[in-house]
């Protein structure tokens, strides 16, 4: 084991042992992208309730104009 080195040795050293490290290194994890949170029930409720009540009001218009 050297121990007396000079600046430009342990610099030379240096960079090639942070090269080394750089090559065994994995490559870097992507994670995916979370999927859109479904609505909730009560809003999937009120949704429906309002389409139905949307298609029964042009029903209704639709049977006035008969």
């Amino acid at each position: 084991m050297i121990v007396n080195l000079s600046y430009e040795m342990w610099r030379q050293r240096l960079s090639e042992a942070v090269a080394d490290a750089d090559a065994r290194r994995s490559a870097r994890q992507f994670t995916k992208p979370r999927p859109p949170v479904p609505p909730a029930v009560h809003q999937i409720a009120q949704a429906r309730a309002k389409t139905l009540a949307q298609s029964e009001g042009a029903a209704l218009a639709q049977t006035a104009r008969l």
